[in-house]
């Protein structure tokens, strides 16, 4: 029996260690001897690897990859083909014959096609090829070069480029040529066609790629970008490769072994996604909403908790609703405890239950998915979508039911929005009005700056009743937020609150509230209609919100009923 048992207790911890090997845990970064690193999944667009990425520094030739693009986005637009003919111009010519630049002959004059360019570009990295097709596209290498960095920056690249080749100094992170090879490979692969040569002829003679992954130094499958050297840049190279149908990018700025440099960072990557894909397979998807049931008039809004990974990872999604996609969201990093959220307006499925479901899509092409049913509830319907379970649905809700407040064309009140002078007047109009203290009729008013306005009835109405005033130069200020101190006042004399002429109150900060405003303040505050924070502070210059302005309409116009009535 002892034995029995001692075996069981053998298999259990056996069990439990393959399990503890088995949780996905991240490679140990590689040393490179590069100034600059980077690792990115070519995929996702999350980054496995940095080292000092944001540092610009001298690209030299791996330039030539945003002169690449952007013949490749006239491309795309139609505007040139493959079979277009360039002349090679004076200048041109200049930039092939200078000395330390690298090169292949070109002669004012020579016509070649935009596809030979590019394979001259990017296969023995010739300089005067750059400047040629620069000239063709823009009409000037300096038109070009602007346009070099107005692109580089809707990438969101970080660049200072003077020139399209790069033999001549000039400065980009390696982050953002990542970033750049990001987007090529991803909006327009057929680049891959170009960098996978391993050599071009040319006049007879033979050029090999100078990316030697492809070749002499070879890596499973490497297929592109661009190398770059010079004694300010170092040896630099942007690689891409792909393996098990993933794809990953590195880039080495000033390195003194870029191949081995290189190396390192596409064993790490590679390594890294297996990681990482681990990671998003494993991972759960736990669905909650705030409410258990959807409210009718009510924005229903679920979120979606990641748990059950040690390591983060980038998917995809969206959300459906009975199976209809209502929303989808691009990549974006995940991880335990990440939080995906959404809100709905659901109305147009009442009468039965509503699916809600989340799904992923993960970046080794499976699909992770979590749904829940959920019912309508009896509740009554919600005044403004954006107030379902607000401390201050009930004053909204009247002030609505009384027409004294408006919410916005999308059906929400946004209760934490500041509310305006003009905003608050004219709900506190509409509010007396409904308690028929007043009566609404078109005015004019002497505000120069209400004149014409949506609210110039109503600030009318208010001055007239002695309730509001302007401003020394003659102005009311519609679009100004109000305070609470100036809300104090205002509603103390439209409702006719004794101001007994005490300034003190329990306040924190009572020594902070206007003078003109104290005995106002102190009155709402004896009569129940103001009260201050949890600190005990009032907090007189904050600007109020369309809640606070709702929860102190309501109780003062309580409070007049309650007065009538006595």
């Amino acid at each position: 029996m002892k034995s029995i048992r001692r075996n069981f207790f053998i298999l259990l911890l056996i069990s439990f260690l393959i399990v503890i090997s088995s949780a996905p845990t991240m490679a140990a970064a590689p040393s490179v001897n590069a100034y600059s690193a980077v690792v990115m999944d070519c995929d996702t667009g999350a980054f496995y690897y940095t080292k000092d990425a944001d540092t610009m520094r001298v690209p030299a030739s791996m330039t030539k990859l945003m002169t690449a693009y952007i013949i490749f986005e006239e491309l795309d637009k139609g505007t040139i083909s493959k079979n277009s003919v360039v002349t090679v111009s004076a200048a041109a010519a200049r930039v092939a014959s200078t000395s330390g630049y690298s090169n292949v002959p070109l002669s004012q004059g020579e016509k070649y096609t935009v596809d030979t360019m590019l394979k001259l570009m990017l296969i023995p990295s010739a300089c005067g090829a750059c400047h040629a097709m620069a000239e063709y596209i823009s009409g000037s290498e300096a038109a070009f070069v602007a346009r070099m960095n107005s692109t580089a920056a809707s990438l969101g690249m970080k660049t200072a480029f003077t020139n399209c080749h790069g033999a001549i100094n000039h400065y980009v992170t390696a982050r953002s040529m990542a970033l750049l090879a990001y987007h090529f490979l991803n909006n327009y692969p057929d680049i891959l066609n170009y960098t996978s040569l391993q050599a071009i002829s040319f006049k007879g003679t033979t050029y090999r790629n100078t990316n030697k992954f492809l070749s002499s130094d070879y890596y499973a499958g490497v297929d592109g970008l661009k190398t770059g050297t010079s004694s300010a840049a170092g040896s630099c190279m942007t690689v891409t490769a792909k393996q098990n149908n993933r794809r990953i990018i590195t880039v080495v700025m000033h390195s003194s072994n870029r191949y081995g440099d290189t190396r390192a960072l596409l064993d790490y990557g590679f390594s890294s996604v297996k990681t990482s894909d681990a990671a998003a397979a494993s991972a759960s998807l736990v669905l909650s909403s705030v409410t258990p049931a959807i409210r009718l008039g009510a924005d229903f809004s679920v979120k979606a908790t990641v748990s059950q990974t040690s390591v983060p990872f980038v998917a995809s999604g969206g959300w459906q609703v009975n199976g209809t996609t209502v929303a989808t969201f691009e990549n974006r990093p995940m991880q335990q405890g990440t939080i995906l959220a959404q809100k709905f307006n659901l109305d147009a499925y009442a009468g039965g239950d509503v699916t809600v479901a989340l799904y992923l899509n993960l970046s080794n092409g499976a699909t992770k998915t979590v749904s829940a049913v959920y019912s309508f509830s009896a509740d009554a319907p919600c005044a403004f979508r954006d107030i379902d379970q607000h401390w201050a649905e009930d004053a909204i809700t009247q002030l609505k039911n009384d027409n004294a407040v408006n919410g916005y064309a999308d059906g929400s009140f946004r209760p934490g929005n500041a509310i305006t002078r003009a905003e608050f007047v004219t709900a506190l109009v509409r509010t007396m009005a409904a308690k028929e203290m007043l009566e609404i009729t078109d005015k004019t008013t002497a505000f120069g700056d209400v004149q014409g306005t949506w609210s110039e009835k109503y600030v009318a109405i208010a001055a007239e009743n002695n309730i509001i005033d302007g401003y020394p130069d003659g102005s009311f200020r519609p679009d100004q937020n109000i305070t609470r101190q100036e809300i104090a006042v205002i509603i103390g004399r439209a409702f006719q609150m004794k101001a007994t002429g005490e300034t003190e109150t329990s306040f924190s900060d009572n020594d902070t509230i206007a003078s003109w405003a104290k005995a106002w303040v102190a009155a709402a505050a004896a009569n129940g209609v103001i009260s201050g924070y949890n600190d005990h502070s009032f907090r007189p210059a904050n600007n109020a919100t369309r809640a606070e302005s709702a929860a102190l309409l309501m109780r003062s116009a309580a409070l007049f009923t309650a007065d009538e009535e006595l």
